[in-house]
């Protein structure tokens, strides 16, 4: 279980390693201009991890307790999570976005 209670994380890089690992997430969601983090576009809600629903992130702790007492729970996200990763984020599908963007860009140059 990764519990990574950050108010800003640009990117997510410790969720993307803690997932690739096979462990669910609990993470702050996004509630710009308080909290901004990537855990929106990276945590599925209930399948890969759990990410607090309100700006004063109160149910925060109520998601790390959630998973510490549920072993199920844990390994069931964790293989969620670990599946998303490989193949969300696997070299192959970065490498086909960023030739994408770089073809798209080429072809607006001309």
């Amino acid at each position: 279980l990764l519990v990574l209670p950050s108010r800003y994380e640009s990117f997510g890089q410790v969720l993307l390693e803690a997932m690739a690992s096979g462990l669910p997430c609990v993470a702050s969601r996004s509630f710009p201009p308080f909290v901004e983090t990537a855990a929106d576009e990276i945590l599925s809600h209930g399948t890969t991890g759990m990410m607090g629903t309100d700006p004063k992130l109160s149910d925060f702790l109520d998601h790390a307790d959630s998973l510490a007492d549920n072993a199920g729970l844990r390994l069931r996200m964790g293989l969620a999570a670990r599946a998303e990763v490989e193949w969300k984020y696997s070299w192959g599908n970065h490498l086909e976005t960023v030739l994408s963007f770089a073809s798209n860009a080429s072809e607006s140059a001309s």
